[in-house]
């Protein structure tokens, strides 16, 4: 099979991750690997899209037979071994541990204490009537005696139990500690890792609040709940926005009031625009409902974004039903009264005015994804796919919100396939996440470029692990992204003045990705 066509699909397998559809992800790559054994991106994507620890070590262990030098799939596999690296507990004696040892001890101590008790406590039995003293005496002379043949029954029994219960430990303990052989892996001299080390919390002063979306436990999902983590002088654990995991979805955005939280649910081929308060209160614009001027339907909403001082306005990208292209809307929706998490959603009210959806792309040759206002809205920056035979490839381009005039960014084509932009509050950068042609599907890094477009995109934040979701924060003094550098995708901070990865806001065994920095 052409390995053009593994391409392609390794490209859908990778578009179908980042929407949440895992399970078509996992097809395709299964897919390739069927007829590519030896497909290097495509084992690398399963080591990522695996909850199975057994499988990612499989898959990274592939990569580096394949291709000893891979420091990428050398690094993840230490970072896996780094985190499933558990002290072994002391053994008293080869086989038998200091607490099982511990145990038995316990144990025999404990049938003793009890033989004691009843001998203390016959002993203690007299008879109250001195004319019957020495009868008790005889009494009790028999009672030793058959008590002493009981005792001697009874910790034989016990010892044989003990011995019987040590054997079957000792086998249980062998069998655990038999290692499966594993397979040699050797690497060429010039082929060095490092283990990761954890960054320190942010500084207190970066401050504020990230939404995002963030999976909770391991269980693969298409949505995964909505969070809010707090930024301040420790790492945090999200708050799970709602009554449990009732919000789930993805590509969070937060309104200029911070009263209102878009996101995107997804279920199965299909997507919904949702609305909560981060209070975690349900709110009901007419936002599926929308119909754009030229009266065609607004068709499976994906990536919206709050307008930076409007909110009764967001831009989303959809499909156009008439040749399947993705276009960008600028949806007017205001928002129904909320109710509380859990509840029905509630009755439109007739007279409340509808929801109307203006397109500002239209390019039968082209997919528009990922849009960005500027911080005063008068402009929309997005990714631009030429989807032609002649000249096909990403780049960014700059959409005026009023006239849906069109401005290039970047012309590279694919030499570097952007993705992911977002403005500075100053306006006069955009960060973005990108990979160089040629790189794998799972190794982005940060790039900015001037919001003009003068100059070239300059790569700030560069790591063999996969960087994607760059944030601003409200100051403008640092970046937040989603990183697998610790193997799962936790949230970072980038310092603009340091020009360092400089803090690590997360540290989580799942994935957490910004949507939204505010105040």
């Amino acid at each position: 099979m052409d390995s053009s066509f593994h391409q392609e699909m390794l490209k859908q397998a990778v578009a179908a991750a980042r929407e949440g559809d895992y399970e078509a992800s996992r097809d395709l790559v299964g897919q390739v690997l069927a007829e590519d054994e030896e497909n290097i991106r495509a084992w690398l994507l399963l080591a990522r899209l695996s909850d199975n620890i057994n499988e990612k070590r499989m898959a990274l262990t592939t990569v580096l037979n394949l291709e000893p030098d891979n420091t990428k799939a050398q690094e993840l596999l230490d970072r896996l071994d780094a985190k499933l690296d558990k002290p072994e507990e002391d053994e008293f004696i080869p086989g038998i541990s200091r607490r099982n040892l511990r145990l038995v001890i316990f144990s025999l101590i404990g049938v003793v204490v009890l033989l004691l008790g009843l001998l203390l406590f016959i002993s203690n039995q007299r008879s109250a009537e001195e004319e019957s003293e020495q009868r008790a005496l005889s009494q009790q002379q028999s009672t030793a005696v058959a008590l002493a043949a009981t005792q001697t029954s009874y910790v034989t029994q016990t010892r044989a139990v003990v011995v019987a219960t040590t054997e079957a430990w000792l086998t249980e303990i062998t069998a655990t500690h038999t290692l499966t052989p594993t397979p040699t892996i050797t690497n060429t001299p010039t082929a060095t890792s490092t283990r990761a080390t954890a960054l320190p919390p942010p500084d207190v002063a970066a401050g504020g609040t990230i939404y995002g979306w963030g999976r909770e436990g391991l269980t693969v999902r298409e949505n995964l709940p909505i969070v809010a983590v707090e930024v301040g002088s420790e790492i945090n654990d999200p708050i799970f926005i709602g009554d449990g995991l009732e919000y789930e979805g993805i590509q969070v955005s937060v309104s200029a009031s911070g009263n209102q939280l878009l996101y995107i649910s997804v279920d199965g081929s299909s997507r919904q625009i949702r609305m909560i308060s981060p209070e975690g209160e349900r709110i009901s614009p007419r936002l599926v409902e929308a119909v754009n001027n030229s009266g065609l339907a607004l068709s499976d909403p994906w990536m919206p974004i709050f307008h930076p001082t409007d909110d009764s306005q967001y831009a989303v990208v959809g499909e156009d039903p008439r040749n399947g292209t993705l276009e960008v809307y600028l949806i007017t929706a205001p928002a129904g009264d909320p109710i509380p998490a859990g509840g029905a959603e509630a009755t439109p009210d007739p007279s409340a005015p509808s929801a109307q959806a203006r397109r500002l792309t239209r390019d039968e040759n082209a997919d528009y994804t990922f849009p960005a206002f500027s911080p005063d809205g008068s402009q929309i920056v997005a990714v631009r796919e030429d989807t032609s035979e002649d000249n096909p490839g990403f780049d960014l381009v700059v959409i005026d919100v009023e006239t849906g005039t069109l401005a290039p960014l970047t012309t590279d084509r694919d030499a570097l396939i952007e993705t992911q932009p977002r403005w500075s509050p100053n306006g006069q950068v955009i960060a973005f996440a990108a990979l160089t042609e040629g790189e794998p599907e799972t190794q982005h890094d940060i790039y900015v470029l001037s919001a003009d477009g003068s100059g070239n995109p300059i790569r700030v934040i560069s790591d063999p692990a996969d960087d994607i979701y760059p944030v601003y924060s409200p100051d403008g003094q640092s970046i937040a992204f989603a990183s697998d550098r610790g193997i799962d995708y936790n949230i970072f901070i980038y310092n603009t003045g340091t020009q360092q990865v400089s803090a690590q806001v997360t540290d989580r065994d799942n994935e957490i990705y910004p949507g939204d920095w505010i105040p």
